[in-house]
């Protein structure tokens, strides 16, 4: 799992992904938001590495090195030395939106993030939205349009797809939910939790 930063904002670090990665069950590929950000730029513009400044003085320039991720070389311009981030090309981006229409034209309103360049840099695009709206709609707001339909593969009608961290312009987190989560975790009843909220087995 190549990652940055894997958590709940106000709440700490994801617990279960932390536990996974400290008894080594899954590979973990530490990195920094803006090297993942700028990898998958690259891929978006169809090449093979971009030039970022900011990793110089971090140990992750070291593992980044040894992970096949970077190499420092020389800006032709100038001669100074720069880190080139490899483009990242996931296989699948999965991505949550407000409004799609059936054919894949989606508006992701707020705050788009990373998520433009992942569609854009990954092999294909499965996109989760709360509304699947006629595509008059989609016409009437062509503002808000992130991605055009030639990226997406699918498009799935998830309503609380989000749920039970927020969706702009929808819902809010449910910060009671995530800390009973928390704290599931932290008592090891995490099964318990997916009994009674992913898999309604709960009695």
């Amino acid at each position: 799992v190549r990652f940055a930063m894997l958590g709940f904002e106000l709440f700490g670090f994801a617990l279960n992904f932390r536990k996974a990665a400290e008894a080594s069950n899954i590979e973990i590929l530490e990195d920094t938001c803006g090297a993942v950000i700028n990898g998958l730029r690259a891929a978006a513009m169809g090449i093979p590495f971009i030039p970022v400044r900011g990793i110089f003085g971090s140990d992750l320039l070291k593992i980044g090195i040894q992970q096949g991720n970077y190499k420092v070389t020389k800006d032709p311009f100038t001669g100074e030395d720069i880190v080139a981030v490899k483009a990242i090309e996931p296989d699948v981006a999965l991505i949550h939106a407000q409004r799609a229409d059936i054919y894949g034209n989606v508006q992701i309103w707020g705050g788009r993030f990373e998520d433009v360049w992942k569609a854009k840099a990954a092999k294909k695009v499965i996109v989760s939205a709360e509304e699947i709206v006629d595509h008059d709609v989609i016409r009437l707001e062509p503002y808000k349009n992130t991605l055009p339909y030639p990226y997406v593969e699918a498009v799935v009608h998830l309503p609380k797809g989000a749920y039970p961290t927020s969706c702009y312009g929808v819902y809010d987190a449910d910060y009671e939910h995530v800390r009973e989560y928390i704290q599931a975790v932290k008592d090891n009843k995490f099964q318990e939790y997916l009994d009674n909220y992913v898999y309604g087995k709960a009695r």
